[in-house]
C-alpha cells in the first residue's frame, strides 16, 4: 500500500473528475433492485477517502457501506460524513456479512501483488455476498499506457482560489512480472509559496483477464458465471471483472 496518504483535500481536488464517470458507470451497470431499494446494501472495497460512496449517496437509496486498510483514508472519510458506515478491513479477509453488491473501483485491486491475493479477495467477496448479489471489480491496465505516447515521469497543475497544486508523477514498469512502481509528489503552493510536500509511493501490479479467469475459478465465486470488459467513460485502460451483471 502508499508509503504515507497525500493532503486528502488536495488529492480530492485532483481526482474527484474521475469519480463522476465512476457513478456514471455503476448506475448503469448496477440493477435497480439494489441502487433504488433502501433494503440493499452496497459495499465499496477499499474505498479510501470515501469519494466514491459520498457521490453514490446523492444518486442512489440504498444503503452503503465502505471498508479500507488505511486508518488515516478511513479518519478523513469519516469526517467528511457520517451517514455512510466505515471499517478497516483489507481486501483479502473482512469478515462474513451479506451485503448485495461489491464494487472496487479504480486501482484498489492492482495493489493485490500475487495470483494467491486475487484468489483470496475475491473468496472474500463471494463469501460476504448475498446470494443473488453483485460484484464489480474496475481494475486499470497500466501496460496500455505503454503503447503510446508513454512517459517515465509528468507533472500535472491544478489551480484553485487558495493557490496551485503541483503533482509530479515519475513510474516505472515490470513486464515480466506486471508491476508497476509508481511515485507520486504533491506540492502545495499558497500566494505563491510552497507550503508542504508530500510524497508516496506505490507498488502496483496488473491482473489480466486470464488472472482473472484462474482467480474466479478457484474461488468462493466459482459457482457464478464471470463476465469481462474493457473500459467505461473516456477510460479504455480498464479491465472490469463482474458477477451477477453484464459489465
Amino acid at each position: 500500500m502508499a508509503d504515507s496518504l497525500f493532503l486528502p483535500a488536495e488529492n480530492e481536488r485532483l481526482w474527484n473528475r474521475r469519480v463522476d464517470e465512476q457513478v456514471s458507470f455503476l448506475l448503469e451497470t448496477l440493477p435497480e433492485r439494489i441502487t433504488d431499494s433502501p433494503d440493499a446494501t452496497l459495499l465499496s472495497a477499499g474505498c479510501g477517502t470515501g469519494r466514491l460512496l459520498r457521490a453514490l449517496a446523492d444518486e442512489t437509496a440504498c444503503e452503503l457501506v465502505g471498508f479500507d486498510v488505511d486508518r488515516e483514508m478511513l479518519t478523513y472519510a469519516r469526517e467528511q460524513s457520517d451517514d455512510i458506515r466505515l471499517f478497516q478491513a483489507d481486501l483479502r479477509e473482512f469478515g462474513s456479512r451479506s451485503v448485495d453488491a461489491i464494487v472496487c473501483m479504480y486501482t484498489t485491486f492492482n495493489y493485490l501483488l500475487s495470483n494467491a491475493d486475487v484468489v483470496a479477495a475475491l473468496d472474500a467477496f463471494g463469501d460476504a455476498l448475498a446470494e443473488d448479489g453483485v460484484v464489480v471489480v474496475d481494475a486499470s491496465n497500466f501496460m496500455a499506457h505503454l503503447v503510446d505516447g508513454y512517459e517515465a515521469e509528468l507533472t500535472e497543475t491544478l489551480d484553485h482560489e487558495d493557490g496551485r497544486i503541483e503533482k509530479h508523477v515519475s513510474h516505472s514498469v515490470d513486464t515480466l512480472d506486471n508491476r508497476w512502481h509508481h511515485e507520486e509528489t504533491l506540492r502545495v503552493f499558497e500566494d505563491g509559496e510552497l507550503v508542504e510536500t508530500h510524497t508516496a509511493t506505490h507498488e502496483l501490479r496488473y491482473v489480466t483477464a486470464h488472472e482473472f479467469r484462474f482467480a474466479h475459478d478457484r474461488s468462493s465465486l466459482a459457482d457464478r458465471e464471470a463476465h469481462l470488459a474493457t473500459g467505461y467513460g473516456d477510460d479504455d485502460d480498464r479491465l472490469i471483472y463482474a458477477v451477477g451483471v453484464e459489465a
